[in-house]
């Protein structure tokens, strides 16, 4: 995959010759969901929205990423911290 740095956007891959995608998935959010998805797509490395918002689905779709719940994910954080202190 090349990638193309732009100072005023989020970095984008060039296509792909010989594969074309062409199966469409239309999203909508409201403005403190897009905040949320912003945050984590520059928290991810400068991902454009799209294929940061691409590739959390393949990953949940392929079981390979789990969402767990805000609450779910404090109480594991706090496990891992009690784990690493008892080592």
């Amino acid at each position: 995959m090349v990638r193309i740095d732009r100072p005023d956007k989020p970095c984008r891959r060039e296509r792909q010759a010989g594969s074309t995608r062409a199966n469409r998935v239309n999203m909508s959010f409201d403005d403190t969901e897009m905040e949320v998805i912003r945050t984590a797509a520059r928290r991810d490395g400068q991902m454009a929205l799209g294929a940061w918002a691409g590739r959390q689905l393949m990953a949940v779709a392929q079981e390979a990423l789990v969402p767990v719940s805000r609450d779910a994910g404090d109480v594991l954080r706090e496990l891992i911290r009690s784990r690493l202190h008892l080592q």
